[in-house]
């Protein structure tokens, strides 16, 4: 095929990177005894036939001779002059290469390009060069296109400057390259290559190399129809200046760069004649305050502003340029202070917050969850949400609320969190409800989450960037300007709040709240029970809530009377009440003298009004323990508001002849429950067996001896 120029790029998510390939062969220098035989290195083939099994007969063809070895274990380097005189060594993060993606397309056939370009000085002639590169198909890590590249490679050379910023000027040399050796490197789901070429017409600097200017080169090539490819990075090794930023292309058909598409990263490549470091680049250097605007330092390196300072690197300027205006740090940085949002419409427009920025901001979030709807990076222990601001929202009705930038595009790799607030400021990651990050279709670009809430929930909202060492070590900071846009899409379904049951359950019990569960009509729905008030000394639970857990269907009840223990964790999938219609609330947090507020929630909506229940109420000069009033030849009365032997004796009966439970009346008791009496199985007052027992009677006449109820650490409840 023909070169083509590349067209616009487009962004996509890079899931792997290049690994370093080692050698089992070690080459020998020239000038040493390096054996009677081996193998000869000569235009990426290995031959090892006799006459080119010796040194000199393998020199005298201009090749590269490793002793001791045969073709079989295919010994040759790939690129035979890596060394660090001639290369830009590629450096590893957790044995892994950093990447870039370069997705131009040729515009003819939907191939892909991978681009290198880079600022670099030359050692003289550029005649032999080597490069790192890979192909992957999308989506993700799939490996049918890897197998067969087209190996059409092109090197063009641009005057250039280390000015600012450093952009390619006027096109000085293009050469087609001729691959001379590939080898296929190792990576999971990947195709990625080192690869060697010659120039098919060496290249002659102007001004002689290393004595002249600085130059932009660019090596690009294509894959097949469907594949995406990237390019490697290095670093520290490097010559630090700049190159082609991650996740842009060149401009259309002209291979021009724009000054946001340089960054200052270097690509790894070798070339024999050698390289050198061009002049550094300075610039501005802003450091944040929270005081006011930040402090600007003049003639810094991108590396020392950025890694060092953490500070915001504006190149070629200074502190009087209005581009090199320091930022403050911004007003919702902190958790504590968040902005304050309101008023998201319902009817399908958006509320839209202009002139947003991270920039200045300082971390105070928790980390983030990994796995289906979170979106902390598989990369190990530090890709986390960073730099982070914070929005505040009480939701006004039930629904789906959405958060996105993406009409206005980040400029940054932007990530968004959402919290239940109930509790004020997240601590763990576990009070994530939702998170998103590249999920506007723009890879390390703006993102959008979607959460369903229930109304009147109150939601933190983080916006922040992906920070982890890949960017450190670039570098870079995931921060910049943004616009947030809010929507939601209202979805209330009709649901009612329970009622209390009918006689004879309808009384009031000391560890019970006996309800109705109704909405037979919408299938299983979740029943919350809210503290509102209490007469029980020490308890600091009020406004805590739990969740009434799938109920049973114990020993001697009817079949249609269940029990509900309820629970601080909210159930995986709402219980199915249809086969109740009496139930008994019960557990840890219900406790005499109390009153809450019962509500329905199905798919994020929450029943309004809530059915306002209560225990028993304190019995006159005592605190718990009043169960009934007096057996009346038939059955046991109501409670009187008074503890005595009554109360107790009602409780062994239960506990000696269930036909005798309070409000059984006569066999076969269809309406017995225990409730009445089943006070407790110890004597802390905590849990509730389901069962009547002696700790039930001994808590009775605790009461009666006037002894203050013992559950007051409820806020510590299952």
């Amino acid at each position: 095929m023909t070169a083509s120029s590349p067209k616009q790029g487009f962004r996509s998510v890079a899931c792997m990177t290049l690994l370093a390939t080692s050698l089992s062969a070690s080459a020998v220098a020239a000038g040493e005894d390096r054996g009677t035989s081996g193998v000869c290195c000569l235009l990426g083939q290995c031959l090892d036939d006799t006459a080119h099994d010796t040194l000199a007969e393998c020199e005298a063809d201009g090749g590269f001779f490793i002793a001791d070895t045969d073709c079989q274990v295919d010994p040759c380097p790939v690129c035979p002059f890596d060394e660090p005189a001639n290369c830009q060594q590629v450096q590893t993060i957790f044995g892994l290469v950093p990447f870039m993606d370069r997705n131009p397309g040729n515009g003819l056939d939907g191939e892909t390009a991978s681009v290198l370009a880079d600022d670099v000085k030359f050692g003289g002639v550029v005649d032999e060069i080597c490069w790192n590169t890979g192909f992957y198909q999308t989506p993700c890590c799939q490996t049918s296109c890897v197998q067969s590249i087209d190996d059409t490679w092109e090197i063009r050379i641009y005057e250039t400057d280390v000015g600012c910023p450093a952009i390619p000027g006027a096109e000085l040399a293009m050469s087609t390259i001729a691959v001379l050796s590939k080898l296929e490197g190792t990576g999971a789901g990947t195709g990625t290559w080192h690869y060697s070429g010659m120039l098919h017409t060496p290249i002659e600097l102007p001004n002689g190399g290393f004595a002249g200017d600085t130059y932009w080169f660019e090596v690009s090539g294509y894959g097949e129809p469907g594949c995406e490819v990237h390019a490697t990075w290095s670093r520290d090794d490097g010559n630090k200046h700049h190159a082609v930023s991650t996740w842009t292309a060149p401009e259309p058909d002209t291979h021009a760069y724009s000054s946001d598409q340089i960054g200052s990263v270097d690509v790894g490549f070798c070339e024999s004649s050698g390289i050198a470091t061009p002049p550094d680049v300075l610039g501005a250097c802003c450091t944040c305050s929270a005081a006011g605007p930040g402090v600007c330092t003049e003639d810094m390196t991108q590396k020392d502003c950025v890694v060092l300072r953490r500070g915001i690197w504006i190149p070629c300027t200074d502190c009087s340029n209005p581009t090199g205006t320091c930022r403050a740090v911004p007003d919702n940085d902190d958790c504590e202070t968040p902005f304050l949002v309101s008023h998201v419409p319902t009817d399908g427009t958006e509320l839209v917050l202009a002139d947003q920025t991270n920039i200045c901001a300082t971390d105070d979030g928790p980390g983030l969850q990994a796995g289906e709807g979170g979106c902390a990076s598989s990369l190990p222990g530090d890709a986390d949400l960073h730099e982070d601001v914070w929005y505040s929202y009480v939701a006004e009705a039930c629904g789906e609320l959405t958060v996105d930038s993406c009409v206005n595009d980040a400029d940054f790799d932007q990530m968004i969190a959402v919290y239940d607030a109930t509790n004020g400021c997240p601590l763990l990651r576990s009070d994530e409800i939702g998170c998103g990050d590249n999920t506007c279709g723009i890879n390390a670009g703006p993102s959008r989450v979607t959460v369903d809430v229930e109304e009147g929930q109150e939601l933190l909202i983080r916006v922040g960037g992906l920070n982890n060492s890949m960017h450190s070590l670039l570098g870079s900071r995931a921060t910049g300007d943004f616009v947030l846009h809010f929507s939601f899409d209202e979805n209330c379904p009709l649901v009612n709040s329970p009622t209390l049951a009918l006689p004879p359950h309808d009384i009031l019990k000391n560890r019970y709240i006996s309800i109705l569960p109704g909405n037979a009509e919408v299938g299983p729905f979740d029943i919350r029970l809210t503290l509102t008030s209490t007469l029980v000394n020490g308890v600091t639970a009020i406004g805590a809530s739990w969740w009434a857990t799938a109920p049973i269907n114990g020993a001697g009840l009817s079949p249609a009377t269940c029990i509900s223990v309820v629970s601080s964790t909210r159930p995986t999938t709402p219980p199915d009440w249809s086969g109740c219609s009496t139930v008994h609330l019960t557990g840890c947090p219900i406790i005499p003298t109390s009153t809450y507020h019962i509500r329905t929630v199905l798919d994020g909506f929450v029943s309004d009004p809530p059915l306002v229940a209560e225990t028993q109420a304190k019995p006159g000069d005592r605190w718990y323990g009043d169960c009934v009033g007096f057996f009346d030849s038939v059955q046991w009365t109501p409670p009187n508001g008074a503890v005595n032997i009554d109360d107790a004796v009602a409780a062994i009966k239960t506990l000696v002849d269930p036909t005798k439970t309070p409000g059984c009346g006569s066999p076969p008791c269809n309406a017995t429950h225990l409730s009445v009496t089943d006070m407790s199985p110890d004597l802390d007052g905590t849990q509730i067996n389901l069962i009547v027992n002696i700790n039930d009677v001994l808590s009775i006449i605790m009461g009666f001896r006037g002894m203050e109820y013992p559950g007051t650490q409820i806020e510590l409840c299952p």
